[in-house]
């Protein structure tokens, strides 16, 4: 278990047989950014041997559809050196995906492979992106930003449509525990204007002991360049609503950055999630979002990064009210380096 703990990527479940979840999320678009889609290998592990189950989500942002291909528990193989996972012929790890589903709704065949992947800078004491919280037994729910981004080669046939995906971008991560958060917002985008850059964002409600706190988790690289703004390292945070999208900004002792959402909600796709010991339909998530991006250094006095995303992944869960500190409704606003600007909708 202290091995996995040091190594979050890896499959977290064994000896686990009641009240547990793991899924790894596998983000995919092309380089042309007209094709998007997600996939989800996991396993549900739940109160009785009847609703144990393997599973594969997946979700296609330009015909926003998705299917919840549900296998029995023993389709279900992890290996760790190296990392994989396999759910019968489909195989998913951090250099390839290799895929045979068939459902009544959904058929992928077909094969990628990643390269130049960036992972989230870490360390052997803090390991991963939830850092010193992997030690802490019992939350509710963990988390692994696994890749960034890398560049895809290689094509898949997604419901007899061939998709060709070289030179596309990929982004991985992962959940495991008992449940999702009760209110989450989470951002990701790796198909900015400036292609070098590459966003996660993660915010929380997290139940802790007898009490609760917000936690944040935002990496950003730009370039080679990886800056974490995170509970850990004291980032400051601040949400707001824009009704239904946000503007966040965080800050630490150099960098500020704020990032500015927006989606439309014709666009959402209901996904299923661990709640209540069952996997239910309760996520709404987007692969059609687009991400405004502002990376300032205070020591600098100059900006860093201001660049716009698309094919942004997307998720409001829960009581949005349990993390989000006020509403925005005012034509102009004054950010941490004292410059004004006027608002146009949602960008800046």
């Amino acid at each position: 278990m202290f091995r996995n703990m040091r190594h979050p990527d890896r499959y977290h479940g064994r000896g686990t047989m009641r009240g547990f979840f793991e899924g790894w999320y596998f983000k995919l678009a092309t380089a042309d950014k007209k094709r998007v889609i997600a996939l989800i290998p996991g396993i549900f592990w739940g109160q009785t041997d009847a609703e144990h189950h393997s599973f594969l989500q997946v979700l296609d942002g330009d015909h926003i559809s998705y299917d919840y291909i549900k296998m029995p528990p023993e389709r279900f193989q992890a290996a760790d050196r190296p990392f994989k996972v396999e759910l019968g012929a489909n195989s998913f790890s951090l250099d390839s995906i290799r895929l045979q589903a068939s459902s009544q709704q959904t058929r992928l065949f077909g094969g990628v492979d990643f390269a130049g992947q960036r992972a989230w800078r870490s360390s052997r004491l803090f390991p991963g992106s939830m850092g010193a919280y992997n030690y802490i037994p019992g939350l509710q729910c963990y988390s692994q930003v696994c890749l960034m981004d890398a560049e895809l080669s290689g094509a898949l046939s997604i419901n007899g449509e061939a998709v060709n995906f070289e030179g596309g971008r990929v982004y991985v991560e992962k959940n495991w525990g008992k449940a999702f958060p009760y209110s989450w917002i989470w951002v990701q985008c790796n198909a900015f204007d400036e292609r070098a850059a590459s966003l996660s964002c993660s915010i929380g409600h997290i139940p802790f002991g007898p009490g609760s706190f917000r936690g944040h988790l935002v990496g950003l690289y730009h370039g080679e360049q990886f800056f974490a703004f995170t509970t850990m390292n004291r980032s400051r945070l601040t949400i707001r609503s824009l009704q239904p999208d946000v503007r966040m900004e965080l800050e630490n002792r150099r960098y500020w950055v704020e990032i500015t959402t927006q989606s439309d909600p014709d666009t959402f796709i209901l996904c299923r999630g661990p709640r209540g010991g069952e996997m239910v339909p309760m996520v709404w998530e987007t692969l059609q979002g687009k991400v405004t991006l502002r990376l300032y250094d205070k020591r600098q006095r100059q900006y860093l990064l201001e660049t716009q995303g698309e094919r942004a992944g997307i998720e409001y869960g829960g009581d949005q009210m349990q993390i989000i500190d006020g509403q925005t409704e005012q034509t102009s606003s004054t950010d941490s380096t004292g410059r004004t600007e006027q608002d146009s909708g949602n960008n800046r």
